[in-house]
């Protein structure tokens, strides 16, 4: 991964700080830190005072080896420990562990003294960290510590030759010219396009020529990318820089890649291709006249486009707003990421470009049912990755270590390397192994253990009364309220060819339907357990393809026949296949609805095929999320068929029959009986029942009646509560005068409950889950934390009047107020400010609504992850966080100091202002994102429930092996071929940090450039790329300026 962006953690973090978790951020400051994650398990002390840190043992003789352990790598960790205790130099030895997260034992890293306690001497990192920790003398030179080392782990993992050279260049910088080995590659990550599409499906669109490109695709509006990260984007350059040195003879042997920033030769000042004077910036234009050319059709929709243009968009016809598109150009990735994944959520757009990181995260919050390497940017240049790596590193202080201590860590590192914790590493993630004969052994042993699980799930199932695994994980699932997320078939889309087959010129010759049987091999694919007697029980229709239905419907004896022209005057070889020219009609004058229209023009020449779709099915193909719309529709009917013997499927059929009869009475030159019609129809629609049926299966046969189902009106009345806000006094009161804690002065959760009108739609069983807690008063709390018996004596003075908001110094602890932390809270030199004070102990100030917005979002944001995990994990941390902030505040400022119990009283009572509100909006947020489906069988043990969801779990990251271990193209039938520059950019250059924050904030992620360059009337591509060339000329010469001034360098140089 690349730079890593993360803020300090401060006295006034809040809940925001806690929720903020990030894979692959735009930069990161050259000492990187970041909030601490409640998540992890990290202890900081209280006291840090330099002088009274312990110091370690001279590595020459210390028995020590200190490694950080973050959270999800535990077993990893604990199984290396294990193996290394029990060879003979390990039972000499001690691990010691300290909880961090992988970015905070990074920082760890950088920033201790040879001599700290907790100094690591085992570094695990990815590749941008080797240059940085390199550049600050953290690490050992591998050949120089140990000269044996690096063929001794090559050749436990019986790397190639060429994989030996490709570790050996990845794991090494180079220092005052000379490349050192510093690193030794253990797994690999990268990018790839993630699409919410069947495979068969997205396939198909990635191998039709006109859809087989990134600018294709995005120019079709069926994908989005977050390319203003130029980690994602860098192998566009990379692509066409390729070219060029294959093309241009003077750049043969000249890496364009490495001029992004560089120190020029002739005049050793650091320069840039991005820069007008620089003499490789003609080239630079040449592929940055490509790249832009992925966000031009972005901007000009977003930005350009009148509100009747955008209309009429390929963006604006997918229902996709203006400002969603400017969402996905932000320089906020998680706001970018957020935009993209839902309009892939909601089948607006196909596709998009992800990190291997992402994979599970996609499959959950986009929809992402398939994975593939990336496609060329254009017809004419690859796309090439940065390649992604993690290594493990030794720390400089043990350069010079005993002979022995170098044993036991070289012994440490060979279990690492193992592939047996290669196992517990990927058990954990989607961490993929760099060399490909321990790739092939760890995924021989996935599959075995995949048979063994598969086995015990089918024993256990049949145990607790089910008759296969398939029926006890349904019912397990619809428990869990989790269905959508780990049955593959139950969000089943369409699949099959749906538009157009001409195998025959007969629209109806059997060579043209999708016969059932072929559809099975899809299935199969998804799920390899399905038998034939599944598929017998699913009762799958062979399909007709819609422009063969039409055809028919209109009588046409060669569906080549099917087609027009948009307009009069256009040629007669000019014409779509998509259009129905009125000479094919026993009409002369076609109805406004269904003809084909272009900027506000309804031509008289032709029918659009998508307009008569939604004319009888009321269905537009083109948009997924009226087709995904449609299947739940589909499947509904069909489960309340089964449970109230009605035949609501069999009325919405002969209502779609009576549509297509009346089409073919006023349009067909043909006279078509009912049962032919009967029989086109049937054939269509089975494009959409199809996957209902397979929803159906997977759902139909459930122990327990549905608890709720609610349709997607309902669910959108329920959303009014999406953002409900605080509600109750929660300011101040003070009924009983001699204790802020008295019960007079809360207020009851009954009361509150009676505030708020139920919505009709809500159920009255989930609106009962709703258990509010009884809110303390804000003025309440702080006069109780200070020992104080009235509420009113909490006041302060402004402006020589007693003010209700401030606490006067005379309430507080003898000079507190010059206590570092009174400059947080102080107002006027004499008082605190109550507001100020809230923010210190709960991060939110309650008279700020931005403020409050953020809280109740994180706020509702932890309670979802508990009730997903059915546990409050992350609320108790959150609380006992709050905890200790309010006993920093007493211990600082009050005179009495309450008890535990009683501060934790105080805290709870105040956090039900926000907390009442975000379970709402935690409710709300749940029933949204769960099925209308029944909830299953209750008596499925929890533990059954973990094994079944441990079980799935694999199959999302077997996905992202699939990808990286496909050799062969999409055309050819694989998931295509990864490829990759020979180093990463920013490799070996200190300096390179500044130029990811330049592309994305500054430049292609900067919202206020777009806005200038429409203020600036640019319409066209030209000038588009043109003005950010200009804007990142003025960019990189503003940084490279600033490096000179410095005597700054592009290379590492360390002193001997």
């Amino acid at each position: 991964m690349k730079f890593r962006n993360f803020l300090l953690t401060t006295l006034t973090t809040s809940l925001a700080s806690f929720a903020l978790v990030s894979c692959a951020k735009e930069s990161e400051p050259s000492k990187p830190s970041k909030p601490q994650d409640p998540n992890q398990e990290v202890i900081t002390p209280i006291n840090t005072d330099p002088s009274n840190q312990t110091k370690a043992k001279d590595p020459n003789t210390s028995k020590e080896i200190t490694i950080a352990i973050d959270g999800s790598l535990r077993n990893f960790y604990n199984r290396v420990i294990d193996s290394f205790s029990k060879t003979t130099i390990g039972k000499e030895y001690q691990i010691k562990t300290v909880s961090k997260d992988l970015w905070s034992a990074l920082e760890l890293a950088f920033n201790s003294k040879e001599d700290d306690q907790d100094n690591l001497d085992i570094i695990y990192m990815p590749s941008d960290y080797i240059t940085l920790l390199a550049n600050a003398n953290k690490l050992a030179y591998l050949d120089e510590f140990d000269n044996s080392l690096f063929n001794q782990i090559t050749a436990k993992i019986k790397a190639s030759a060429a994989e030996k050279e490709i570790m050996r260049q990845f794991g090494s910088v180079k220092l005052n010219d000379t490349s050192k080995l510093l690193g030794l590659v253990h797994n690999t990550e990268g990018l790839y396009i993630a699409s919410s599409l069947p495979e068969a499906q997205a396939a198909d669109i990635l191998k039709s020529d006109e859809t087989n490109t990134l600018v294709e695709l995005i120019t079709q509006g069926k994908m989005l990318l977050r390319f203003q990260d130029f980690w994602y984007s860098n192998g566009v350059f990379a692509g066409v820089f390729a070219n060029l040195q294959k093309s241009e003879p003077q750049l043969s042997n000249i890496d364009l890649m490495k001029h992004i920033l560089y120190t020029n030769p002739e005049t050793n000042k650091v320069s840039s291709g991005f820069v007008i004077s620089d003499k490789y910036n003609k080239h630079f234009k040449d592929a940055l006249n490509v790249f832009t050319s992925l966000f031009f059709p972005i901007y000009q929709a977003a930005y350009i486009f009148t509100p009747e243009e955008y209309n009429n968009s390929v963006w604006g016809q997918k229902g996709i707003s203006q400002l969603e598109l400017k969402q996905s150009l932000s320089s906020n990735s998680e706001i970018a990421n957020k935009a993209i994944f839902t309009l892939m959520k909601q089948g607006k757009i196909d596709f998009t470009v992800i990190g291997s990181w992402d994979a599970k995260n996609s499959q959950t919050n986009a929809n992402a049912q398939s994975f593939f390497s990336i496609v060329k940017t254009n017809e004419q240049y690859e796309f090439l990755q940065a390649p992604g790596a993690w290594s493990f590193g030794i720390s400089s202080r043990n350069l010079n270590a005993s002979k022995e201590r170098k044993e036991a860590l070289k012994t440490f590192l060979n279990t690492i390397f193992e592939v047996a914790s290669y196992h517990e590493l990927f058990n954990n993630g989607t961490n993929i192994p760099f060399v490909k004969e321990v790739y092939n052994d760890l995924a021989n042993s996935i599959k075995n253990q995949n048979i063994d699980q598969y086995n015990d799930l089918t024993n256990i199932a049949k145990s607790l009364g089910f008759e296969t695994y398939q029926e006890l994980k349904l019912n397990a699932f619809a428990k869990q309220e989790d269905l959508p997320q780990l049955s593959k078939l139950y969000n089943q889309a369409t699949w099959g060819e749906s538009w157009s087959l001409s195998n025959a010129t007969n629209p109806v010759d059997e060579a043209n339907y999708v016969a059932s049987e072929s559809l099975k091999g899809y299935l199969i694919q998804q799920e390899p357990n399905l038998t034939d007697e599944d598929f017998i029980n699913m009762n799958l229709g062979k399909i007709l393809p819609l422009r063969n239905t039409i055809a028919a419907l209109l009588g046409l004896e060669n569906i080549n026949d099917l087609k027009g022209k948009k307009f009069p005057e256009w040629s007669d070889e000019h014409t779509d296949q998509w259009l129905v020219s009125k000479s094919l009609l026993k009409i002369t004058n076609i109805p406004s609805y269904l003809a084909y229209e272009q900027n506000g023009r309804i031509s008289d020449e032709s029918m659009h095929i998508r307009k008569i779709e939604t004319e009888i099915f009321g269905i537009n193909g083109d948009n997924q999320s009226l087709k995904l719309d449609l299947i739940d529709k589909l499947t509904l009917m069909l489960w309340e068929d089964k449970q109230n013997q009605t035949n609501k499927l069999q009325e919405y059929k002969q209502n779609i029959i009576n549509k297509a009869q009346s089409f073919v009475d006023q349009y067909s030159k043909a006279q078509l009986d009912l049962e032919q019609i009967t029989n086109i129809v049937n054939s269509y629609l089975n494009t959409y029942l199809n996957p209902a049926l397979v929803r159906f299966y997977y759902i139909k046969n459930y122990k327990s009646f549905p608890n709720t189902i609610y349709t997607k009106e309902e669910i959108q009345e329920l959303q009014s509560w999406s953002n409900f806000n605080t509600w109750g006094e929660s300011w101040s009161k003070n009924i009983d005068q001699t204790n802020p804690l008295a019960e007079s002065n809360y207020v009851k959760a009954s009361e509150l409950k009676n505030q708020i009108k139920k919505l009709d739609s809500l159920a009255t069983r989930d609106y009962d889950t709703l258990n509010f807690g009884d809110i303390l008063p804000l003025r309440n709390g702080i006069a109780a934390l200070l020992g104080l018996e009235n509420v009113d004596l909490l006041t302060g003075v402004d402006n020589n009047t007693n003010q209700s908001w401030l606490v006067s110094h005379e309430l507080l602890k003898a000079g507190s107020l010059n206590h570092p932390f009174a400059s947080l809270m102080i107002h006027n030199n004499n008082s605190l400010h109550v507001r100020k004070i809230e923010e210190f102990i709960f991060g939110v100030d309650g008279d700020l609504n931005d403020s409050k917005t953020t809280f109740l979002q994180s706020l509702t944001q932890t309670l979802l992850k508990d009730l997903k995990a059915k546990n409050t994990k992350n609320l108790d941390q959150f609380k006992t966080y709050l905890y200790t902030r309010a006993q920093l505040f007493v211990d600082t400022f009050a005179k009495t100091i309450p008890t535990q119990d009683t501060i934790k009283q105080i805290v709870d009572g105040y956090l039900n202002t926000y907390l009442n509100p975000s379970k709402i909006r935690a409710l709300i947020a749940n029933l949204a994102s769960r099925s209308s489906l029944p909830q299953g069988n209750a008596s499925i043990p929890s533990d059954v429930i973990d094994k079944i969801l441990a079980y799935e779990e694999k199959f999302k990251t077997n996905k992202t092996f699939n990808v990286f271990s496909s050799d062969k193209s999409i055309a050819e039938g694989g998931l295509g071929i990864t490829k990759t520059q020979a180093i990463r950019p920013d490799n070996s250059n200190p300096v390179f940090e500044q130029v990811w924050k330049i592309m994305n904030k500054e430049v292609f992620g900067n919202a206020l450039l777009y806005q200038d360059l429409k203020s600036y009337n640019i319409r066209t591509h030209d000038l588009f790329s043109f003005q950010i060339a200009n804007a990142l000329h003025s960019a990189f010469s503003k940084y490279i300026k600033e490096l000179n001034d410095q005597n700054k360098t592009t290379k590492i140089v360390v002193s001997n």
